[in-house]
């Protein structure tokens, strides 16, 4: 979940609930104060220092990919034809061929070792492995591809149950504006506290700027702080005398799905695909690949340069 989506989300419900509304300003003084000091809160937030990269950032690559959100600048330089001779000048950067350099340096001398010794592998072999390998390979992509699409999903139901519990606050009468604050900042916390978890990292320059010394004391002292700021959002959800009792219900289902939002982004951080699976559909590809330059040399390919063309290209594309 991008955190500061949610930090302007939340913000605007209580500024409109508060002094900064057209009916409101001229009504409460007081709330309009409370209404510039969290939007202070707002902007020391966002001048926090940005996270430092964690230890697999240097392989994702620096253009558009889905490790990003994508805006439409990103879209306009996607679908642009220029990127076709952008990618190209811009390939001896990529941080794809720099993360398979030791693997293609291996596979091109070990191809130069197979045509200058003249090393021959019957087609019939790397024929045999294909199937396999195949399958192997499709059912990992989809794999892959499926637990891409549940984090995208979980993501997305998150964003919208904080703006929709946003919103339902919003248009709740007789609230207490120090009460909407201290609920929009727990619900700030929370999306902050998710993507720490989900990344590793400290999450204690946030939490104490949002929240009271005592709470955000006792929020940090807890195993899981996403967890615990749900649990003092129910607290606060029990100070509110609403005069409807769907209204408490709507709200309370809203923080039950964030915390299962939360358990999905766990149980796709502690529930990796299968290391051994993995482990063996490498082999079986490296397998493959060592056999490559021996099944083109009985093919006819009598070229060194073009049989290491081929067997790097091949690697580098797989």
């Amino acid at each position: 979940m991008h955190p500061t989506s949610v930090l302007r989300c939340v913000l605007f419900s209580v500024l409109s609930c508060s002094g900064f509304s057209p009916n409101g300003f001229h009504r409460r003084h007081r709330s309009c104060l409370d209404s510039a000091a969290l939007t202070d809160h707002f902007n020391q937030v966002l001048s926090l220092p940005l996270a430092q990269p964690g230890p697999r950032s240097p392989i994702i690559s620096s253009g558009n990919t889905i490790s990003k959100l994508w805006t439409a600048e990103n879209w306009a330089r996607h679908t642009s034809k220029k990127r076709y001779l952008f990618n190209v000048i811009s390939w001896p950067r990529s941080t794809v061929l720099r993360g398979l350099l030791p693997l293609l340096t291996l596979l091109a001398v070990w191809s130069s070792v197979v045509w200058k010794m003249s090393i021959r592998f019957s087609p019939t072999s790397l024929s045999l492995l294909a199937s396999p390998l195949a399958l192997l390979l499709a059912f990992r992509v989809n794999n892959s591809i499926s637990r891409f699409h549940m984090a995208r999903q979980q993501w997305g139901l998150m964003v919208f149950h904080s703006r929709d519990f946003a919103s339902v606050l919003n248009s709740c009468e007789g609230i207490s504006t120090i009460l909407r604050e201290t609920c929009a900042k727990l619900l700030v916390a929370f999306g902050w506290c998710v993507k720490c978890a989900m990344r590793d990292e400290d999450c204690a320059d946030v939490v104490n700027l949002l929240l009271p010394s005592a709470t955000a004391e006792y929020v940090l002292g807890r195993r899981k702080p996403a967890i615990a700021i749900l649990s003092l959002l129910r607290k606060e959800l029990g100070k509110i005398k609403f005069e409807s009792a769907s209204t408490q219900r709507v709200l309370s289902e809203k923080i039950s799905g964030l915390n299962e939002n939360y358990g999905g982004m766990e149980r796709l951080m502690t529930t990796p695909l299968s290391p051994g699976y993995s482990r063996h559909a490498s082999r079986c590809l490296m397998v493959w690949l060592l056999l490559l330059p021996g099944g083109l040399l009985s093919g006819g390919c009598q070229s060194m340069v073009k049989l290491i063309t081929i067997v790097v290209a091949t690697a580098y594309g797989e």
